[in-house]
């Protein structure tokens, strides 16, 4: 996770960073183009938009959509960790906004590194889970398996790394893939377009 100021000017559809904010901050109204999944770690803060106000304390959570205008009190020095989503993502654009206590799981997806490979039985007794249970669990909070998210964190991840220009084998391999061709082929199947062809098309690489 970063912090805000460290976001890239083109960020991947999915970034996400930790913040925190001193008690009696307020980030008065304003929107952001992208919808935002806040995770609260500690603190409480108020969230107010022309509809609704919520009151966060840790562990739970606020998705709010694209260019839902809202501000936000902190009622006591707030720690937090935040997912901003691009609104063309599948399922972005269909959510309301909503307050919701998240999970031990959720909070943990949020910080695991996408190039960790210990597989599910891991995972599990890490959770204190039998392995079906876990399975269950993550297919119904995720949306799909834990193969298939790891995936999907992983190709993000990439994205980002590459269009600020690392090289293709070091992204590769910081994922967790034994060579770079094999890397190239998971990310020709998601985007529809090669590493290479990301990078060179990328207005930050570029840059470089």
């Amino acid at each position: 996770m970063k912090r805000s100021t460290d976001l890239p000017a083109n960020p991947p559809p999915v970034v996400g960073f930790a913040d925190y904010y001193a008690g009696g901050f307020v980030d008065g109204f304003h929107t952001h183009e992208r919808a935002q999944l806040s995770v609260f770690m500690a603190g409480s803060v108020t969230v107010t938009t022309h509809e609704e106000s919520f009151v966060l304390r840790p562990g739970q959570a606020l998705w709010l959509p694209a260019h839902t205008l809202h501000q936000a009190t902190c009622r006591t020095d707030l720690s937090f960790q935040v997912i901003y989503v691009d609104p063309d993502f599948p399922g972005a654009g269909t959510l309301q906004c909503k307050m919701f206590d998240a999970s031990s799981l959720i909070r943990g997806l949020m910080d695991e590194e996408p190039g960790d490979c210990r597989d599910i039985d891991h995972w599990a007794r890490e959770a204190g889970m039998a392995r079906r249970t876990f399975t269950r669990l993550f297919q119904s909070q995720m949306g799909m398996g834990f193969a298939a998210w790891r995936r999907r964190v992983r190709v993000v991840e990439a994205a980002s790394r590459i269009a600020t220009g690392q090289s293709i084998a070091e992204v590769a391999f910081d994922l967790g893939y034994d060579n770079a061709s094999s890397f190239s082929s998971m990310f020709h199947r998601t985007f529809g377009v090669s590493p290479r062809e990301l990078r060179a098309n990328s207005p930050t690489a570029a840059r470089l």
